[in-house]
């Protein structure tokens, strides 16, 4: 759709391509919030040095008041631009159902309730006695 542009406006396409640029910045920021050491891959990343950066901040405030307010403003910033930036009504509801199916599917059923809420627990106890992550 952004590189064809077919059957949308050129405002949608200009949305659509914000909403791109912001959702790639906040996965790198995701991925190296996440990641313990810089040295250690970004192959996920839409720009790894970016996500690098990412990483030594919030390796260099992760014990202050600092970064907890970081981390609040953080996530105050993206979610402001994720409801910003979309709408609440579901362009393609049987797609984003699939999707979230799919996504649910690659979690093992084992480390749930039959509500779908975590077991932690039990979770834990799983991944200490079997050796796989949660």
């Amino acid at each position: 759709m952004l590189l064809e542009s077919c059957g949308a406006g050129t405002q949608h396409v200009v949305r659509l391509n914000r909403l791109r640029y912001g959702v790639e910045r906040w996965t790198d920021w995701l991925i190296g919030r996440v990641n313990l050491s810089t040295d250690r891959t970004f192959e996920y990343c839409i720009d790894q040095s970016r996500a690098r950066t990412f990483c030594e901040e919030v390796r260099e405030t992760t014990s202050t008041a600092l970064g907890d307010t970081t981390t609040w403003l953080m996530n105050a910033a993206m979610r402001e631009m994720l409801v910003r930036r979309t709408s609440e009504a579901a362009g393609l509801p049987d797609a984003n159902h699939q999707v979230g199916t799919a996504a649910l599917a690659l979690f093992r059923p084992e480390l749930f309730d039959s509500h779908g809420v975590p077991r932690l627990s039990g979770g834990v106890r799983y991944a200490q006695t079997t050796g796989y992550c949660l």
